[in-house]
């Protein structure tokens, strides 16, 4: 008994390990054979004695039948009165398995085979370098150089923007700020949404916009300057928080 407890203690502890991983199947599967293997202990020290003792003392064993003019064999005496026992047993065994087989669905599986052919991969590198030359044009006097294609407007366009009041109370105090400049709604809430992409409402708190930090200004005034609105408005209305008008 002292090696068997000995060994399933050891196997216990080494599935037991398994229950700290970081990792959901190994930690459920540490659990689950853990618990598996205590039980077995407990019902091989604990519950299979008493139950051979008792299964013994009603004769069911067959070891009575034996001879004891020699050492005790751990089997009934074939044939023996355990024999159609164990024969109905057999029996029933192969039933089961016959049943098991019988009951199986094979008419409908479909094999399939794939097979894959091996691709080498590329081993070669092509750097391309692209070279821009920049011509300067010079105009006679008095000849006005044409006017810029180049397309105008706010790096984010603020016509898809609400025009409701932000719900959380920092964002409603500058979306006011900038309405008392005379920003349209939908482009204070373009500036307010570009610049919590950038730092949400609680970093910009924690890095101290109710005091109006330099830092979490400039993260205000960047996002205003994206939606097309002017420095001297954004200044403007960061001055009216200051002062409390």
């Amino acid at each position: 008994g002292r090696a068997f407890f000995t060994s399933a203690c050891t196997t216990i502890g080494g599935f037991a390990v398994l229950i700290g991983s970081a990792l959901p199947l190994l930690r459920d599967f540490g659990i689950i054979v853990t618990l598996n293997v205590a039980t077995a202990v407990l019902a091989a020290l604990v519950v299979m004695p008493p139950l051979m003792v008792w299964v013994d003392e009603r004769g069911w064993l067959g070891t009575e039948e034996q001879q004891h003019d020699h050492s005790v064999r751990l089997a009934a005496v074939m044939p023996g009165s355990q024999t159609p026992l164990a024969a109905a047993g057999a029996v029933a065994l192969a039933a089961g398995a016959v049943g098991i087989y019988v009951g199986a669905d094979t008419s409908t599986g479909v094999a399939s085979e794939i097979s894959y052919a091996a691709v080498a991969l590329p081993t070669t590198t092509t750097t391309t370098t692209t070279t821009t030359t920049t011509t300067t044009t010079t105009l006679p006097p008095g000849v006005e150089p044409p006017p810029s294609t180049a397309p105008t407007g706010p790096e984010v366009d603020p016509s898809g923007f609400p025009t409701e009041p932000p719900a959380t109370p920092i964002a409603a105090i500058l979306f006011q700020r900038l309405l008392d400049q005379g920003v349209a709604p939908n482009v204070a809430n373009c500036a307010i949404t570009t610049a919590y992409q950038e730092v949400d409402e609680n970093g910009l708190i924690e890095m101290g916009l109710a005091t109006l930090e330099p830092e979490p200004v400039a993260v205000v005034t960047r996002g205003a300057l994206k939606c097309g609105i002017p420095q001297e408005t954004v200044d403007a209305a960061i001055e009216a928080q200051r002062s409390g008008g």
